[in-house]
């Protein structure tokens, strides 16, 4: 492993120049030009090397930033030609030993909710997810961090009464916490937005990614005729976190609980994929788009491997699996079969930029419905719950089609 890091270290080093300006258009420069990357070949490689660095130990990618690993692999190679000393394979091991006894410190990341209301006198949990109502549970953070209470006092002046979540995560800088966290929030974003499930976007929430209700001005103009319009579009209803739909409705509380397992099936993460998927879709004004997504929160639950190609045999795979899941009897899987046959065609003709799409707002909404249905099933239904992967739903299936 030392090696091979070595190796990536001095690749890094002889493509580095030291002490002066860039002149190349595309170029990295570290603690004010001491260190240059010039040029778009030089640059590729240090990216690409500082990401097989980092990427070389699970533990360190996954507590540690991108920029701390980089402040600490351009200080020594700095210091190697500053001092004029090799980079050695001891040093590579010294190295890594620096990198990993960075303490590993559990914080608890919280961010601003949009167009959310929480009415209870104490934290409301979902799943790994805290929400607070600052107006009233600032007591509870002052209880839960007392050491660091007088810092929180001095922020929480500047706070307005709002909703913000929390999640907590494990890292070794502040910067990392602040990305896995994202991460989670991201995620939380899209659940929601699965469970709300309003393709008019009248009802949505954010945490990273929301734009509010705004009234469009329009003028509308001819030799004959003037007019004018005003247009209120957007989220316009406020979101009660605690409304009972997100835990008690379409085997959403099984969402929360697969959250917070440590040892979720592939299908169980499948169906997280799929719900992340249809609430992007949800969020999505160009209905091209979200059509597209809809479909992407399909095939992240029932293609076998992440990477394939939807083939042609893929996408009637995937069709007749739909139609067994879906549908009961022959008549009306036949029917359902070729309705999906032919929202893959435009499917095809979307993402290859062909004008045939024609895409129709049914098509939106039948896509959809086809993608939450299969999620509502897969969560509720006894019949599939015993299923640990998509490789023995498809195989119950082709039972099913030939039995």
């Amino acid at each position: 492993m030392y090696k091979k890091i070595l190796n990536l270290f001095l690749e890094i080093k002889e493509n580095a120049r030291f002490n002066i300006k860039p002149t190349d258009q595309v170029y990295r420069t570290f603690n004010y030009d001491a260190v240059v990357f010039d040029g778009i070949k030089s640059v590729n490689i240090f990216n690409e090397n500082i990401d097989a660095i980092l990427n070389s130990d699970k533990e360190i990618s996954g507590t540690l930033s991108k920029e701390t690993v980089i402040k600490e692999v351009i200080q020594m190679i700095y210091d190697s030609y500053n001092n004029k000393i090799e980079i050695s394979e001891k040093g590579i091991f010294d190295f890594w030993v620096n990198l990993k006894s960075k303490e590993i410190i559990e914080f608890e990341i919280l961010r601003k909710m949009d167009n959310v209301k929480l009415d209870s006198s104490e934290p409301y949990v979902l799943g790994p997810f805290t929400f607070y109502n600052l107006e009233c549970h600032m007591g509870a953070i002052y209880n839960r961090y007392p050491e660091i209470k007088s810092e929180i006092e001095k922020y929480a002046i500047t706070i307005n009464s709002d909703v913000w979540v929390s999640v907590k995560v494990s890292a070794r800088d502040i910067k990392k916490s602040r990305y896995l966290a994202d991460l989670q929030f991201n995620k939380l974003e899209n659940i929601l937005r699965y469970m709300i499930g309003d393709i008019s976007g009248k009802n949505n929430i954010g945490i990273l990614d929301f734009k509010g209700a705004e009234i469009k001005r329009t003028l509308i103009l001819s030799h004959k005729i003037f007019s004018n319009a005003n247009n209120l579009i957007g989220p316009i209803n406020i979101v009660d976190i605690r409304d009972d739909f997100f835990i008690n409705q379409n085997g959403n509380k099984r969402i929360w609980d697969i959250l917070k397992q440590n040892n979720a099936s592939d299908l169980e993460h499948k169906i997280l994929n799929s719900i992340e998927w249809t609430g992007k879709g949800l969020n999505e004004m160009d209905n091209s788009k979200a059509f597209i997504q809809f479909f992407f929160a399909i095939e992240a639950l029932l293609t076998y491997n992440d990477g394939d190609m939807i083939s042609p045999s893929i996408a009637n795979s995937i069709s007749e699996t739909i139609s067994f899941i879906l549908c009961d009897k022959l008549k009306d899987r036949l029917e359902m079969e070729k309705i999906i046959k032919n929202l893959y065609k435009k499917r095809s003709a979307i993402v290859h930029g062909r004008a045939s799409a024609n895409l129709q707002e049914s098509d939106l909404i039948t896509t959809y419905h086809i993608a939450n249905s299969l999620v509502v099933i897969l969560l509720n239904s006894s019949e599939y719950k015993c299923f640990k992967s998509n490789k023995e739903l498809h195989e119950w299936v082709k039972e099913k089609k030939y039995s």
